[in-house]
Formats: structure tokens, sequence, C-alpha cells
């Protein structure tokens, strides 16, 4: 089966942050959009959904003490999840399991993210993505198999900047391994966005916002924007497909 033009796959993000969308409908429309029937009943979709209203909880808490991250927010991670549908859509060697781990992870890959600025201040060496698995303590988690825990929180693990060089490398050196493969689809989810042309110039002016505590100026977002163009890593087919970036 065909993909779908690289427009279509740009319009929907621009749509979905027009819309502003929340977690549990981004979720629901990654499934729908990954080829999982909404219908079928799973562990694993219970468990998606369970955590796509904590996850849209909580990030409402943080809206109304402390206030949300400009970049790291609700936002992005729907951002994520439906840049991830698209690249799941066709990936016929992926069962549903497998596909809803991989929203699972997705979901949960930013979680109680303390924001760019404090990353950028941290000293103590603990990632935040090892601060985000150490946060993972919703009940619904106990569904999941203990080999799921352990194979999501590798693929949050392999979000973190230092690694993901490592596990793009990993993937092509073995592009048939279904779960190098979908850490691969979830980073390059990650900063998709980042990369249209609707949406590259106010993400990233939001990310360097919140990374400094201070509105950037026009040519420093450009030449950050430039910057990341050039060294950001897409390695799977279909994301270099829907990023024009083949």
């Amino acid at each position: 089966m065909a993909l779908h033009p690289p427009a279509v796959f740009q319009e929907s993000l621009t749509t979905r942050r027009a819309w502003q969308s929340t977690i549990p409908e981004a979720c629901n429309a990654a499934l729908e959009r990954s080829g999982i029937d909404y219908a079928t009943d799973s562990k694993e979709k219970k468990v998606l959904q369970a955590l796509a209203i904590w996850v849209e909880q909580e990030g409402k808490r943080q809206a109304e003490t402390s206030g949300e991250h400009a970049y790291h927010n609700r936002q992005h991670i729907s951002d994520t999840l439906t840049a991830l549908g698209f690249f799941l859509e066709f990936d016929q060697d992926l069962s549903p399991q497998d596909k809803t781990l991989c929203l699972i992870a997705m979901l949960l890959h930013d979680f109680g993210h303390e924001g760019a600025k404090a990353n950028k201040e941290n000293t103590n060496r603990v990632s935040q993505e090892q601060r985000t698995i150490d946060l993972l303590n919703h009940p619904s988690l106990a569904l999941l198999e203990p080999s799921q825990i352990q194979i999501m929180k590798a693929w949050i693990l392999g979000t973190h900047f230092p690694s993901v060089k490592a596990m793009h490398d990993a993937y092509l050196h073995n592009p048939s391994d279904r779960l190098l493969r979908m850490q691969a689809y979830i980073n390059e989810a990650d900063i998709s966005a980042s990369l249209t042309q609707a949406l590259g110039y106010p993400l990233t002016r939001l990310f360097m916002l919140e990374r400094d505590g201070v509105e950037p100026a026009l040519p420093e977002i450009q030449r950050t924007l430039q910057k990341f163009h050039h060294e950001c890593l897409i390695s799977t087919p279909v994301a270099k497909h829907y990023l024009n970036r083949e």
C-alpha cells in the first residue's frame, strides 16, 4: 500500500495544533491511523487510554499551578503521537500489540519533563528520561508483561539525546529488527513537527524560549532551526518520505 503524500502528513500535524486536541483525542486518532481497530479490546489499548487520561490530567494540573513549559507540554506529546501513527500505519511486520506499546512509550517519553532549561543546567548526570521512568507509577501499567515494561523503558531511554545517534546507527545496521525500527520511529516522531515547514519556526521559538527563559531574536531562531535541520537524524524510509528528506 502506498504511503500518503507528505503534504497529508504535514497538514495533519498543523491541523492538530490548530485544534489543540487533547492527549486522549490524539491517542485515539493515532490508534486509528496506525491501523488498530478501535473496537478491538486489548490490555495494551486499555493501558494506553488510561495513561492518556492520566498524562492529560497531570498536564492540566501543571498548567494550573506552575504553568506548562513552552515546548515540552501536552501539545508536544500530541504532536509526537500524531506523527507516530503515520509511521506505524503501513508497517505490516508489527502486530497491534507492538504498535500500541510503541504508542505508550511515545505518550510517556516526556512525562514529568522539567523543561529544556533544567536539562541544560543539569549537572547530576541523571537524565530527564531516567527521571521520567522513575515517575511511571500508574496502576494501569501492572496490566503489561514485565518484558513489555522493559522494552518501553528502553525506548524512552533511547530518546535521550546522547543516545539517539547510536539508536539510529543500530537501526541502519539491522533495519529488519522490529524493536530497533520502533525505536527509530519514536525518535523521529519526537522531532517531526519541528521539521515541517509550517511548524518548524514557531516550535523552534518555543523551544528556545523554554531553554533560555527570554524571547529569542529572529536571527537566532533561524540559525537554530537551520542547525537542527542539518544535525537531526531521520533514518526510516517512511519518515524520510513524510518529511521530504529522501
